[in-house]
């Protein structure tokens, strides 16, 4: 067998083994394009998961925006701090670990062109925390390494996220008057604007003389122009069907102080069956007990009626007089709800201290009760503890007069009866309203801080108090109420239905 020496000449010719050249082309080609697939996607799950954060620290954010004093600064700690406690990191640690990337820092900081910045509800920048309704979130630039650099030649790849949410706020319930908060001079700056420190020194079962006075002072009692420009007609009208949504920085409704609390009494008094003819004679609560017999023939026009006390006028401090006449056996007089017997000072117009009493007195509460119906006073029924509780406040016993099922011995005698009828009397033909008809709301409202001294738009955000009124309002509009609630943004409200004031966030473009 001879062997034969392949010249240059015939080598070029060869074709064997060319294979290997176009596979290695074709392998390198496929394995960039992969390492640019692996590098797609895992800059496009960083993005997707910085966006993640972005959002969920705008919406945080924006849940501070109360108009408070502290707003923005409460605002940008919520969206900053969101996740220094998360699964993946201990809130003593300061490195953020996400997908796979690891930088020193948090994602989102409180200073520098990334810092969260505040708008108004239209848009216009602000750094104003009373107006503050919009916030935007940008987070820190973050990397990754690619997997192929040595063939891409790229050393890393990079991207951020950013996401604005607002605030806006659902008001539910009628709010047809305010009270500049009496404490406001001792909140600290960050809770100027909440009236926060309300709940503190009012509490459930407390009264407190709502009076009229001079625009933005302490304890003023002030109206909301209405929407009809009839105080009467409006104060006489039921809960609206729907809510209302509004933001921080919305003009919704201006304040009418001054004493212009007088011009709703009609609309007021409706609660009692003692309207005149500018107001409706058929929204009436249930029970209008209030020491007042109505005089004369039925009709809509009912504000004629018989003063049915005797003696007992109550003026302030009256417990010992009240126990006296009204815890007879034998009624003589129909006795409306009693007053706190320190609340003293009650008449006029100008916010007191001793305008706000410590609650009722059990002798009093004994004293009605057994004016009106018989035996002891029971226990009440807590809907929130779901147990028994000890009769303390006027609007539990109200609740009662009303579930004469639960509370058998809650009917009314037919001695109460003779002497005042407990059901509304001027329009029979006409059903009364349900007993949330005697509950009233009004805005708590930080008034130096928003500057509510004369017509001004009340700030949406303030806090409501829902009072029981406990009887008539005075002739100058003057109402004696017991504090049932000081509502908290989507807190619970009567029953748990709800608080009536909700605080909303949503992301927007």
């Amino acid at each position: 067998m001879t062997y034969r020496r392949k010249t240059l000449r015939h080598l070029h010719r060869d074709e064997g083994g060319s294979v290997i050249i176009w596979s290695t082309l074709v392998i390198m080609i496929m394995i960039a394009l992969i390492g640019l697939g692996v590098d797609g996607a895992r800059i496009l799950n960083l993005n997707s998961n910085l966006q993640e954060i972005a959002d969920g620290a705008a919406l945080a954010g924006a849940q501070q925006l109360d108009g408070a004093g502290g707003a923005i600064n409460n605002a940008t700690t919520a969206a900053t701090t969101l996740l220094q406690a998360s699964a993946t990191t201990p809130v003593s640690s300061n490195i953020l670990k996400w997908s796979d990337v690891s930088a020193s820092g948090y994602v989102i900081v409180d200073s520098g062109p990334n810092a969260p910045k505040f708008f108004q509800s239209d848009g216009t920048p602000t750094t104003d925390p009373s107006v503050a309704a919009r916030i935007q979130v940008t987070t820190m630039v973050r990397n990754v390494s690619p997997t192929f650099s040595v063939i891409s030649k790229v050393t890393s790849l990079s991207t951020s996220a950013t996401a604005t949410a607002q605030v806006s706020y659902s008001v539910c319930a009628p709010v047809q008057s305010f009270i500049c908060n009496p404490y406001e001079s001792d909140e600290s700056v960050a809770d100027k604007g909440s009236g926060k420190n309300w709940a503190t020194n009012v509490l459930p079962g407390q009264m407190v003389k709502l009076a009229a006075g001079t625009a933005g002072a302490p304890g003023n009692w002030g109206m909301i122009d209405p929407p009809s420009g009839s105080l009467a007609f409006d104060w006489s009208k039921l809960r609206p069907s729907s809510c209302q949504v509004v933001s921080p920085s919305a003009l919704v409704n201006q304040t009418d102080p001054g004493n212009k609390s007088k011009k709703a009494v009609p609309g007021m008094n409706v609660r009692f069956d003692n309207p005149d003819s500018s107001a409706d004679s058929n929204l009436a609560g249930p029970i209008v007990i209030d020491g007042l017999a109505p005089s004369g023939s039925s009709s809509k026009n009912c504000a004629n009626t018989t003063d049915k006390r005797g003696a007992l006028i109550q003026t302030d401090q009256a417990g010992s007089n009240y126990v006296a006449l009204c815890g007879a056996p034998s009624p003589t007089i129909s006795c409306p709800f009693p007053r706190d017997r320190d609340l003293a000072n009650g008449g006029g117009n100008a916010w007191k201290a001793s305008t706000r009493g410590s609650g009722a007195n059990s002798a009093d509460l004994l004293a009605y009760w057994q004016n009106h119906h018989t035996g002891l006073i029971p226990d009440f029924y807590d809907t929130t503890l779901k147990m028994n509780v000890t009769t303390t406040t006027r609007w539990q016993i109200y609740q009662m007069e009303n579930d004469t099922v639960t509370y058998p011995t809650a009917a009314f005698t037919a001695a109460s009866e003779a002497l005042e009828p407990s059901k509304p009397f001027c329009d029979a033909s006409k059903p009364a309203a349900d007993i949330k008809r005697r509950l009233i709301n009004i805005a708590v409202v930080d008034c130096d801080y928003w500057g509510v001294n004369g017509r001004k738009y009340l700030p949406v955000t303030t806090l409501m108090a829902e009072f029981f009124m406990t009887e008539p309002a005075e002739t100058d509009g003057g109402i004696y109420g017991e504090l049932v609630k000081t509502y908290v943004i989507n807190g619970s409200g009567f029953n748990d239905s709800g608080s009536n004031l909700y605080r909303m966030v949503e992301l927007v473009n």
